[in-house]
């Protein structure tokens, strides 16, 4: 998050707080948009595929890690009803206990089995109290052990399709003990008993055996049983704990705290829940209560929960817990027993925390912009809490009793922790503050780099490090030299005063370095918005490697805070939460994984002496005590949850052939990182490559005929797993008139057609080959008369129909090389006098036009076998033959016709004059040459001013009278 400089507040001071250090809890709650459309859940349950089923007041529901499946008719339950209790025996079916009825599911469930799939079948003969309540009912072997009328009786499962009933016959002195069961659960291998006079008795294959009074058990109700780690068995009543040793046949009771008589009338409702580090976990009067090391604690309404009675607690396969809250749904405690967090709630100044440090033996030290707050993290009940205000973005611990801080917007100050007294100091806007090994206080702010001497007695003042620009954080070295972060640079300021920039260009151009941290010799990370993380390899200040970390690695590419602990471990604070290096892989957490806030601050993470991690959050203060927990991670689970062709779900993997839609709906068991995980699936035959989505359902508007295997594969982005695939296989049959006899009756007909065709082919086959002949013939014309077109386009000018400057050359050559043509080749050039004028007087158009009238003119002229074409824009050659010693004579009489009849144009007369010149060819003469002398006679007939015909290599004028 960044950093803003904020109004100081003006206040300081001492401030007292009562309330002792709490921990804040992180839940998230499911119900109707979760699909629970029941909030009266009355058991939660989880089993061995992962699935976790719900009892409510309307049925059974399956959560298979992103919806709450309500089984119904569909499976053959009920349309409702009330769910007592849940059981899964060992092979993995399920049994379900309503008030009235009981019921087995004929299949197994699996990761890779629908629940929608399940089908249930009613237990006949079996009677219900109508005030049947849950424990009565529990797995036993193969089956399940219950309670029906009162007497233990076993349920075989064995055949689904036909479950029995078998009264558990008993000798007549056990029959006698076991007599008025109440409750009935199975812990081990052996079945506890609570029975209605307020005994306990466990049954097994030795036998059975009672407490009493006798044992040290007082006559309670006794409600809920759990395993003890040592072989022990726990039992709880409304008000006390008994422990009972099998072994040794004797019961020790102790009170349990924070309990009132809540639970005296409504013990069937108890629940207690072995959680995976030993604890154990059970209701209270005001929410629940948590063993752990023989201490308990107790998480209210004031810690986060809801204000309603907890039902029970559910400690799943991953370690998550849940719990359903009476008329409130079912949650999932974040990061319970991995991560502890504090906000205003548990007594700090506010939410927005900037950085922490501990005080030796003391508090740890919390800096927000409202001040700065010691936080009480050792159990302590110290009735004073100091508290100083005023806005703090960073502190630093100096020399013993010492404790410093960047105060407001303009300086820094020194408490005296002993006395109380603070001595400030003006340096301008501070960015951080940090103590190195040489008792100075390193301050780095928006105009350069200061330090601070802070040895015994007051501070004297504050020196100036010789770097007079923006730093936005430091790191002090062993040696005493110090690296920093300025606008753009990771620089190095040693002892002596000098500064070496270390790295002035990064990979991405808009990042801006503004967190630093030192790893091992010759490593320092650095982080900032726009370029994710950096780790930067150096020889003394030579780098040797710049290696760049972004997603999927760490969550954003804003990284706001570095920090690398004792281990060596590289914690990087982003704007979506954290994410941890342990050298060999990528951990992230995030909200979902019980941190307090994703919007870690700079400056927010903090190695505690213990090796516990502090994150400091815009919405509190995250306490991690056990940081390698992080890496102790569980497996991804991927289920099918649906499995649907349009509206119909099918059980079987063969279905007749149908235009119906394929909807395959998914999940996670992985419930921590249900929010973040991402499906890749396949469905062979159909799909080329996979897709990915993170969405939980994939949909084919047509699936054909044929084997076809779906596989999906789930990832978890915050832990870099990917879960093993799980796969289903479809058959599509062919289409009725696919079959292979409707194939053959195809076949059959073709044939048939063949022949048919084959006649008709034969008697228009004449016919045809005329109409054939003829179109060739139409065809040839067509084409000759294109190709006609296309060589006159070829070789005439567009505008004038002249010939084109190229075809007149060619022209022109031929006849040169024709001996008796090139004896009497006479070649005349016309050029217009002025043409420019008529151009700019009348227009473009109109200068067209009179090209168009000479060229008609010129053709006038011209007898068999001569030419003439458009050499330039205004200028025609002409190419004449003198058999009869006439060609300079026409000449003359086209130069005389241009002059006196006016040619129209634009709708007015113009009348024009041409310059020409003339020649004959000779014996050596080529194109160059003779075109050169008529071009020179050309010149001269405009240098002699114009509207005169010269010849070549002579200066005659000639002119008709």
């Amino acid at each position: 998050m960044a950093r803003a400089v904020m109004i100081t507040i003006v206040a300081l001071g001492l401030q007292l707080s009562t309330r002792a250090s709490a921990e804040r809890i992180s839940l998230r709650s499911y119900g109707d948009s979760d699909g629970l459309s029941s909030l009266d859940v009355t058991c939660l349950h989880q089993n061995a595929a992962g699935f976790l089923f719900a009892c409510s007041s309307h049925g059974v529901f399956v959560y298979d890690g992103r919806k709450f499946i309500n089984l119904g008719p569909a499976q053959g339950l009920p349309d409702g009803g009330d769910v007592v209790d849940i059981v899964f025996t060992a092979p993995g079916r399920v049994i379900v206990r309503y008030l009235t009825e009981t019921f087995v599911s004929r299949n197994l469930l699996s990761a890779s089995q629908s629940p929608r799939e399940f089908w249930f079948v009613p237990v006949r003969g079996l009677s219900h109290a109508s005030n049947a309540k849950n424990k009565e009912i529990a797995p036993w072997r193969t089956g399940a052990m219950l309670i029906a009328g009162g007497k233990l009786t076993f349920l075989d499962v064995d055949d689904p399709e036909q479950p029995t009933l078998q009264p558990v016959v008993l000798p007549p002195a056990e029959t006698l003990a076991l007599q008025g069961v109440n409750i009935l659960q199975a812990v081990g291998k052996r079945l506890w008993l609570s029975l209605t006079d307020g005994r306990i008795c466990s049954y097994g294959d030795a036998g059975y055996a009672c407490y009493g009074p006798e044992q040290g058990l007082p006559s309670e109700v006794w409600a809920t049983f759990a395993a003890d780690d040592q072989g022990k068995v726990l039992v709880r009543s409304a008000s006390d704990l008994a422990t009972i040793d099998p072994e040794h046949h004797h019961a020790v009771i102790s009170a349990l705290p924070f309990q009132d008589a809540s639970f005296e009338r409504d013990a069937r409702l108890l629940h207690m829940e072995r959680l995976p580090s030993g604890g154990l976990v059970t209701q209270s009067s005001n929410g629940f209560i948590v063993r752990q090391h023989s201490v308990w604690k107790q998480v209210t309404d004031a810690d986060g929960l809801p204000s309603a009675r907890i039902r029970m607690a559910l400690a799943d396969q991953q370690g998550n817990l849940w719990f359903a809250a009476e008329g409130h749904g079912i949650y999932r405690l974040l990061g319970f027993g991995q991560w502890e967090s504090r906000d205003h709630r548990d007594g700090l100044i506010e939410d927005l925390i900037w950085q922490v440090v501990r005080e030796p033996g003391g508090p740890l030290w919390a800096a927000t912009d409202l001040g700065l707050d010691a936080v009480i993290t050792n159990g302590s009940a110290a009735p004073v809490k100091p508290r100083y205000l005023g806005t703090t973005f960073s502190v630093a611990l100096g020399a013993p009793g010492h404790l410093w801080r960047t105060d407001g917007p303009n300086g820094i100050s020194c408490i005296d922790l002993r006395t109380g007294s603070i001595q400030s100091f003006a340096t301008g806007v501070p960015n951080q503050l940090a103590r190195g090994n040489d008792n100075r206080i390193w301050l780095a702010t928006e105009t350069g780099l200061f330090y601070v001497d802070d040895v015994d007695g007051a501070p004297k003042r504050v020196h100036a490090a010789g770097v007079t620009q923006h730093v936005s954080a430091l790191v002090p070295d062993r040696d005493g030299s110090v690296w920093l972060l300025t606008t753009t640079a990771l620089q190095h300021w040693r002892p002596d005063g000098s500064v070496v920039t270390v790295v002035a260009t990064w990979q991405q151009r808009n990042f801006e370095p503004s967190a630093l941290a030192l790893g091992a010799a010759g490593e320092v990370w650095v982080g900032g918005p726009g370029g994710g993380l950096y780790r930067v390899s150096l020889a003394g200040d030579h780098v040797l490697g710049l290696e760049n970390f972004g997603l999927p690695n760490v969550l954003s590419s804003t990284v706001v805070s570095v920090m690398v602990d004792r281990r060596g471990w590289v914690w990087a604070g982003t704007d979506r939460g954290i994410s941890v290096f342990n050298r060999s892989s990528w951990v992230s957490v995030t909200t979902d994984s019980g941190l307090v806030w994703n919007d870690t601050n700079s400056l927010g993470l903090y190695e505690d002496a213990d090796g516990s991690v502090w994150v400091s959050t815009s919405q509190g203060l995250s306490h991690l005590p056990h940081p390698e927990t992080l890496f102790q991670l569980k497996p991804v689970r991927v289920v099918i949850s649906s499995l649907a062709l349009g509206d119909r779900l099918f059980p079987s993997r063969a279905v007749p052939y149908t235009t119906d839609p394929l909807e395959v709906q998914f999940g996670t068991l992985d419930f921590v990182a249900e929010h973040s995980i991402v499906f890749r699936y396949r469905l062979d035959g159909v799909d080329k490559q996979w897709a990915s989505t993170s969405a939980s359902s994939a949909r084919y508007p047509f699936v054909p005929p044929g084997h076809h295997r779906f596989t999906v594969v789930a990832y978890a982005p915050l832990t870099g797993q990917s879960s093993e695939p799980v796969s289903f296989t479809i058959r599509i049959q062919l289409a009725w008139w696919a079959s292979w006899p409707m194939r053959a009756a195809y076949g059959l007909a073709a044939a048939l057609l063949m022949v048919s065709v084959w006649h008709a082919k034969n008697r228009h086959l004449l016919h045809r080959q005329h109409l054939l002949e003829n179109t060739v013939e139409l065809r040839t014309e067509q084409i000759r008369v294109a190709q006609e077109a296309l060589i006159l386009q070829a070789t005439r000018d567009g505008l004038t129909g002249l010939l084109n400057r190229a075809e007149i050359q060619k022209r022109f050559t031929d006849m040169l090389g024709a001996s008796n043509e090139a004896e009497r080749l006479v070649v005349s050039l016309v050029d217009i006098d002025h043409f420019k004028r008529i151009n700019d007087n009348h227009g473009h158009l109109a200068g067209d036009e009179i090209l168009q009238g000479i060229s008609e003119r010129i053709r006038e002229i011209l007898r068999p076998g001569e030419s003439a074409g458009r050499y330039g824009g205004e200028e025609v050659l002409i190419l004449l033959t003198d058999w009869d010693g006439m060609a300079a004579a026409r000449i003359l009489d086209l130069n005389e016709a241009i002059r006196a009849i006016p040619f129209h144009a634009g709708g007015r007369e113009v009348s024009i004059t041409c310059s020409i010149g003339i020649g004959w060819a000779e014996a050596d003469d080529d194109w160059k040459s003779l075109v050169g002398r008529i071009d020179q006679a050309l010149y001269r007939a405009k240098h002699a001013g114009r509207d005169q015909v010269m010849e070549a290599e002579t200066s005659l004028r000639l002119r008709r009278d």
